[in-house]
């Protein structure tokens, strides 16, 4: 409500905006509108990119492995499958990691010396992976195994074959948690797991090895006994039921993900064909086969609001990878082009979700795509140049990048629920909108009412003004819709503007150009908008590249008629005039109403939680405050996340203010002071305490019960909260950020009589009442940039009693023997951490020299670091 008894209707949030309707879609269905929950705005549909198919598409049966290990060193097959490269992390050169130099020499017959008939045998590569133990595992597909390279120790592979009875062919691998690693046999239709010692896990079934019976050695004595061989039994691998598997990817749960994709040469491809997904745990398929495809809007669909058919996108995949951190899944199309996204959710069942995100590939080679590590920042990457093997040196691996190309819907229609105005014949007052509005997007308002609630779908619309900016921000006092918004840099430019009639000894400058341009609360006034019930339709318009986006709307009811209170009623014998007239006036009857809005709500500026950032400092020089530019962003930049809200310390400061006031030149006044300028958690803890009144925090009632502090109740007020928060901080046994060390107190005194023990002439006694008493220490954490220093200095300053005399230390610096005492002049904190030396990052005696691989490696047993027979720990 405002000034004038005015009340407002409110759609803020995505609960509010999804109560609402796209026009000629089904109800709860949106086609072309979205709600961005990070921006918290309503605003058109960003839709999928798709780069044409007329590329003829890659041969996934020809696909080589890929792989990255835990230092960034990318490995992969040549494309003739005979040699591995690499690419050291850090350099953009490929060398030949590997390559096959098999000798192998017939059995010599009986007879006379000859030379021996050398043979070189090449076998065929295929699959390719790094475990989480540092080893490289290659499919040896001619062998029937797998050539396992150990990446810490180097030299030759060592070779693990399967018996000639079971037939393996690898195709694709995927590193499995814990070591293990999964192998795709494509043509025959299994997968095979093995463990961290490389053990084959398996279905357990009979082998076509020894049968039952009963064998007389060739070799025994004379009253020997027969020999009785049983069964051996190989494990089968898990069965697949897909048409032609081309990749397997691993899940952390232990299932797998088997993708399965059309053959061009069985299989007429046409638009409606896709992938398919499978996902398995040992032989059990855990859910039916997943397709990749999802329903998605285009220009097309969008075009006409009556339309409501939707467009079925259809992925052929090359390869895929999944991103656990983010849940998703990375299909390369086969026509390598660009990768398409899925949001992938696992429970209760395998669903899939398209993304909107457009990734383009550009010369993409066709090998497997990698999951990069932290050497990438956790991107995807893909190779670029490939295609025969002279180009096997010139093969890159960049990373997927997401392209800022934006592609929204172009129009879409929104129909409002319908509004209550209470009253019959009520008259609509305006329509106010928290929004940004680009110049080539428009917003275009038509309403419609009726007292009868059952007619009012059947009554036309009727279009409404175009809305303007407001130039005053927003209608309600002191309140900022975007103050969350900061400025992009890319709009931050330097602007020049010369004052006109600016004179006088004082000057303020609207921070209204903060915001981005056309951001801000949007207005127009309802021309006929007469009965209790109002719908609202919202028609966003842009072109593709931009769209309106709206936080918030009010739509405001009934009217206050300036016509109807101050002038007679002549004014209103004529209605077409009187209308007139009305509309004329609501000029002034808004200008009016924000000054009027403004003095009514004045107090807001009085109280340090809800005055604005600008009044802050004035409100703090009724208190004889003159507070530092640091004040104001010293929570962000003690915070490590980004994504927590940043508070204006200054606002809690001034709350403190009093206190300080009483408290000045004792120890608790330096304590509270410090806390203020540098505890991140102050304005959360104050939260958790306000949130536990109503909702039972057990942690926080056990916290408070140690130090013997009443738990916070309903009936206390809110400096009484304040003051409670108060006194928990500055108890003496809380771990805390500050700490004041008075030497005279230091072993409850006993350090006066006995000396200190570690000074340079060990004399007993020199440690006397005069040269300790009067004196303390400061000790604050390491780290701090040098203006925080320097403003815990001038605290200290302007706090202590005028007598005394101290110094500033760190807590690393009283850990140090000869200069506290441990447990009584020290807190250990994280800040003292014993942590391995990085080159540039940290100081001597701050940690340690960190052994360099392999010699951290645990699963190993490394040379001159264990014992033959020590137990290796995994």
């Amino acid at each position: 409500m405002d000034v004038n008894g005015t009340r407002f209707h409110l759609i803020l949030g995505k609960d509010d905006w999804f109560r609402c309707q796209e026009d000629g879609a089904p109800h709860g269905i949106f086609k072309c509108v979205t709600f961005d929950e990070k921006a918290d705005q309503f605003m058109l549909k960003s839709l999928p990119r798709r780069i044409s198919h007329s590329q003829q598409p890659l041969n996934a049966s020809i696909r080589c492995g890929a792989a990255v290990d835990r230092f960034g060193n990318c490995y992969w097959l040549a494309n003739d499958r005979q040699q591995i490269f690499w690419q050291p992390s850090g350099t953009k050169q490929a060398h030949v990691y590997w390559a096959q130099k098999v000798v192998s020499c017939g059995i010599p017959s009986v007879g006379e010396f000859q030379p021996v008939t050398v043979n070189i045998e090449i076998f065929e590569l295929a699959g390719l992976v790094v475990t989480e133990h540092h080893y490289l595992i290659v499919g040896n597909v001619s062998q029937d195994g797998l050539l396992i390279f150990d990446l810490h120790a180097g030299g030759e592979p060592m070779l693990l074959r399967f018996p000639h009875e079971v037939s393996f062919k690898p195709f694709d691998m995927a590193a499995a948690p814990g070591g293990g690693l999964w192998v795709l046999d494509r043509e025959n239709h299994v997968y095979w797991g093995f463990d961290r010692d490389f053990r084959v896990l398996g279905v357990t079934a009979p082998s076509s090895g020894l049968q039952a019976g009963e064998e007389i050695p060739t070799f025994h004595s004379v009253d020997g006994e027969m020999i009785t061989h049983s069964n051996q039994y190989f494990p089968a691998g898990f069965p697949v039921a897909a048409c032609n598997p081309i990749s397997i990817e691993a899940l952390s749960d232990g299932s797998v993900l088997i993708l399965d994709s059309p053959d061009p040469a069985k299989q007429v491809i046409t638009s409606a064909v896709s992938s398919v997904l499978y996902h398995y745990r040992g032989t059990e398929l855990l859910t039916l086969p997943v397709e990749l495809k999802d329903q998605i809007e285009t220009e097309e669909t969008c075009a006409d609001a009556a339309d409501s058919n939707t467009v079925r996108l259809s992925v052929i995949a090359h390869d895929i990878v999944y991103d656990p951190a983010s849940e998703t899944l990375y299909a390369a199309e086969s026509n390598g082009k660009q990768v398409i996204a899925f949001s992938m959710k696992l429970s209760p069942n395998l669903r899939l979700e398209v993304k909107t995100d457009y990734m383009p590939m550009h010369s993409f080679g066709g090998r497997a795509l990698m999951m990069g590590g932290e050497a990438f920042g956790r991107k995807v990457l893909y190779d670029i140049v490939g295609g025969n093997v002279d180009q096997d040196t010139h093969v890159r691996w960049a990373p997927l990048q997401v392209i800022d190309d934006p592609h929204y819907a172009r129009k879409a229609a929104i129909l409002t629920p319908i509004f209550d105005g209470k009253t019959r014949n009520c008259v609509w007052d305006g329509l106010f909108l928290d929004a940004c509005i680009p110049p080539e997007a428009t917003v275009k308002i038509a309403s419609r009412t009726d007292n009868d609630r059952d007619l009012i779908e059947s009554a036309p619309f009727i279009d409404e003004p175009d809305l303007y900016l407001r130039g005053a921000g927003a209608e309600i006092p002191y309140y900022k819709p975007f103050a969350d918004i900061e400025t992009h840099p890319d709009q931050m430019r330097t602007r020049e503007l010369l004052f006109q009639r600016a004179r006088g000894q004082y000057l303020q400058i609207s921070d209204r150009e903060t915001l981005p341009d056309q951001m801000g609360t949007w207005e127009l006034l309802f021309q006929r908008a007469r009965g209790r019930y109002l719908q609202i339709r919202l028609e966003l318009v842009g072109n593709s590249r931009v769209t309106p986006q709206i936080r918030a709307m009010r739509i405001y009811y009934p009217r206050f008629s300036y016509v109807e209170h101050y002038l007679p009623a002549v004014y209103r014998e004529d209605q077409e005039s009187a209308s007139f007239l009305e509309r004329l006036l609501a000029n002034p009857k808004g200008f009016f109403s924000d000054i009027e809005a403004k003095i009514e709500d004045v107090s807001v500026l009085f109280e340090p939680r809800s005055a604005p950032s600008e009044a802050i400092d004035w409100l703090a020089s009724w208190m004889g405050l003159a507070l530092d530019p640091l004040w104001e962003g010293i929570h962000k930049q003690q915070s490590s996340d980004s994504h927590r809200p940043g508070f204006d310390r200054r606002r809690l400061f001034i709350r403190y203010a009093p206190r300080l006031y009483e408290l000045r030149g004792t120890p608790n006044g330096i304590r509270l002071a410090l806390q203020l300028l540098l505890d991140p958690c102050l304005e959360e803890l104050l939260e958790q305490f306000e949130a536990a009144v109503w909702i039972p925090d057990t942690a926080l009632r056990a916290e408070l019960t140690r130090f013997n502090l009443p738990y916070p109740t309903p009936d206390l007020t809110r400096q009484a909260l304040e003051e409670l928060m108060f006194t928990y901080v500055l108890t003496s046994h809380r771990t805390s950020k500050v700490r004041i060390v008075e030497r005279f107190m230091a072993r409850d005194g006993k350090a006066i009589a006995a000396g200190d023990p570690t000074g340079g002439s060990g004399s007993v006694g020199e440690d006397t009442l005069a040269g300790s008493a009067h004196r303390f220490s400061v000790l604050i954490a390491e780290g701090l940039p040098p203006e925080q220093v320097a403003m815990v200095k001038r605290i200290v300053d302007l706090e202590r009693p005028a007598h005394t005399a101290y110094d500033v230390g760190r807590f690393w610096d009283y850990f140090r023997v000869g200069e506290a005492r441990l447990a009584v002049d020290t807190v250990l904190g994280e800040e003292s951490r014993f942590v391995p030396i990085i080159l540039g990052r940290n100081t001597l005696a701050e940690g340690y020299l960190a052994s360099a691989p392999p010699m951290d490696t645990p699963e190993r047993q490394i040379i001159d670091r264990d014992r033959l027979g020590d137990t290796v720990h995994l």
